[in-house]
């Protein structure tokens, strides 16, 4: 048994600069913009996904966190439900449900009962790990998102 050792390859620095001189593609403009659809990479809610970002809220609130969540709370449930049905927006599960719609099942009138906002981060799809990311990411989305979507519907606990 012999043991082989590499030797550390030293790079100086007149052989970089002249390297330079030979690359086929030169990165001058700003890189391209990627889409999906209609939505932009800037387009995108969850910014904090790979954890390059502080969670917490001091963080959060520097990304948007927050931003102008109590004015939203306070328009009332309608003007809330209203704006969610006309945004679109649907559920992140394989139905892709309409979110308005769906929150609007919920706002009844009072009957004496609870209302509860569950929300369910189980992942039973095998090999999935978006909730697990979103939470430990960007968990002020979820706690803010859960103000708005308890209010839409008239949750009391």
């Amino acid at each position: 048994f012999q043991t082989t050792y590499l030797r550390p390859i030293v790079v100086y620095p007149k052989v970089l600069k002249g390297a330079a001189n030979f690359a086929t593609v030169q990165n001058t403009s700003p890189p391209l913009s990627r889409t999906y659809g209609n939505l932009k990479d800037e387009d995108r809610i969850f910014t904090n996904l790979y954890l390059r970002h502080d969670y917490r809220l001091k963080g959060s609130k520097q990304r948007g966190d927050w931003y102008k969540t109590k004015e939203i709370i306070l328009k009332g449930h309608e003007w809330i439900l209203k704006e969610i049905k006309e945004s679109g927006l649907r559920g992140r599960g394989g139905a892709g449900f309409p979110t308005g719609l769906k929150w609007s099942f919920m706002n009844k009138p009072p009957d004496g009962r609870p209302k509860y906002l569950v929300v369910n981060a189980d992942e039973g799809e095998p090999g999935t790990c978006k909730d697990r990311e979103i939470m430990r990411g960007d968990p002020h989305k979820l706690v803010e998102g859960c103000l708005v979507a308890g209010r839409a519907m008239n949750a009391s606990a």
